[in-house]
């Protein structure tokens, strides 16, 4: 049995997180003039983000999965691919004299 009151008060916590984080100074991006905006109830889960993933530029990596080729019973499905040919033997060697 949880007590209504203590179902209200989580409640009110929880609007009140979702202001403060509206109002937070540093969650602010002034190049667009865009206050950060708790638009879920889970912000009471903020405290428990471990790790956030990123690429080198520290944008989010966006994975796209897109479909290249396949093969069923024999049947080639997709564009064909090219291959790229290694250079040069005797390239590779004078540019490793070279150095």
């Amino acid at each position: 049995f949880i007590p209504l009151s203590l179902y209200v008060s989580v409640e009110m916590i929880t609007v009140m997180m979702m202001m403060l984080v509206g109002w937070d100074l540093h969650m602010y991006h002034a190049e667009s003039d865009t206050p950060a905006t708790a638009r879920s109830t889970i912000v009471t889960d903020l405290g428990l983000v471990e790790y956030i993933f990123s690429d080198k530029t520290g944008t989010l990596t966006c994975n796209v999965m897109e479909f290249k080729r396949c093969s069923v019973d024999g049947h080639a499905f997709g564009l064909p691919m090219e291959k790229a040919e290694p250079p040069p033997l005797n390239t590779i060697h004078e540019e490793k004299s070279s150095d």
